[in-house]
């Protein structure tokens, strides 16, 4: 994880009240650092780790596109960094992702953008744009959308505002070659 991501999301989860929250990361396997240990200095009532293979980090083995399936609607905040552009589906992933929180409750997203170089782990698919994003989070208001000063990439904290939520097909992230 970039030390710009890291910064950011000091900044934006180390003044919230976390205590007593209930916490999903979503892509948790820590492969290169984790926003986990800012939020747990804050006594959540719950962490819980996913991550589509078993590693540092991850408590449970499952694909973000079955968070609608298995817990919608009830998380306090959902941490998704650097992890959408490794998802082969990302319109499935961002909607089980975006369909987490309670209405109410915030999300916190970071992934890379065009020009960032391949990293495969597992695999590296898609770029992310800031208008794409934008044009992504329909039902959710965004307190903070920027790009990431140190390398292409997108930043995005918002909350939850509606029940339906959904991802545009017509969205199209740039594919990496």
């Amino acid at each position: 994880m970039h030390q710009s991501v890291f910064a950011w999301g000091y900044r934006t989860l180390g003044s919230r009240a976390l205590t007593g929250k209930a916490i999903l990361e979503v892509g948790s396997c820590n492969v290169n650092g984790s926003l986990r240990w800012i939020v747990e200095r804050k006594g959540p009532k719950v962490y819980l780790g996913i991550d589509i293979e078993e590693g540092p980090g991850v408590d449970l083995v499952m694909d973000a596109s079955e968070i609608p399936r298995r817990f919608p609607e009830q998380w306090d905040l959902v941490i998704c960094t650097e992890m959408l552009e490794h998802a082969s589906d990302w319109h499935a992933a961002l909607l089980g992702i975006k369909s987490a929180p309670r209405v109410g409750g915030h999300l916190l997203l970071t992934t890379r953008g065009p020009g960032f170089p391949r990293h495969e782990f597992p695999d590296d698919y898609w770029r992310f744009t800031s208008e794409l994003l934008k044009g992504a989070f329909g039902g959710y208001n965004i307190e903070q959308l920027r790009d990431d000063p140190e390398a292409p990439g997108v930043f995005i904290f918002a909350r939850r505002e509606a029940r339906n939520v959904d991802v545009p097909s017509r969205l199209g992230a740039e594919k990496v070659a």
